[in-house]
């Protein structure tokens, strides 16, 4: 079955299994090094997760530089600041030094973050010393960022994705309700993209 073939309306009625291979159903590949990681910022619930990953892979010498990715504010922790802040607050008291982080703190969509981000590697790097990127996010995120990644930014760019928490079985993507409630919420987002032909159509 194809994503671009069922109706919105018809996505309700999917079952955890189809909704789980729609969203984690692809082959993320060998992690490999990047020359920067783009980290997505999210509500408090899943922020977080992305931030400690993030750090994760620059301890391990994956990348150089961090850029935390989100201009809207929340109230994190009892004080209300960006998506882009709070995550590199974490990744600050994580042990990653300031000059590894570059925060971007404009973007309030997907899309925007790849935008912004665009514009940042330009600014700081000159775009042609920019050769690859991980994407960091919830896993239920992933697949809409990765497809928006490789669409909005320079082809040139070599695209790779890293999920913020393990998903050794994909149907972990709704073990709790509210990474349920994020699952549901890709859905349409992912089909108006396949439908606008944006993305490559999903086979589940």
């Amino acid at each position: 079955m194809k994503l671009s073939k069922i109706k919105k309306e018809e996505l309700e009625l999917l079952s955890d299994e189809q909704i789980a291979e729609i969203l984690c159903g692809f082959n993320l590949g060998a992690a490999e090094d990047a020359d920067v990681a783009l980290v997505l910022g999210g509500n408090p619930k899943h922020c977080a997760e992305r931030g400690y990953k993030a750090s994760e892979i620059w301890k391990a010498g994956r990348v150089k530089t961090l850029i935390p990715s989100g201009g809207v504010k929340w109230n994190f922790d009892g004080v209300e600041i960006s998506e882009a802040e709070y995550l590199a607050d974490i990744m600050r008291r994580d042990g990653v030094p300031k000059e590894a982080i570059l925060v971007e703190d404009r973007a309030t969509t997907t899309m925007e973050n790849m935008l912004y981000a665009t514009i940042l590697f330009d600014k700081v790097f000159r775009m042609q010393n920019v050769k690859s990127v991980i994407v960091v996010t919830s896993a239920s995120h992933l697949r809409r960022s990765l497809g928006l990644a490789k669409l909005l930014l320079p082809r040139s760019v070599k695209v790779m994705g890293c999920p913020a928490s393990a998903m050794d079985n994909p149907l972990d993507v709704l073990n709790t309700e509210h990474r349920k409630y994020q699952a549901k919420r890709e859905l349409p987002l992912l089909k108006n993209l396949v439908d606008f032909g944006l993305i490559d159509d999903i086979e589940f």
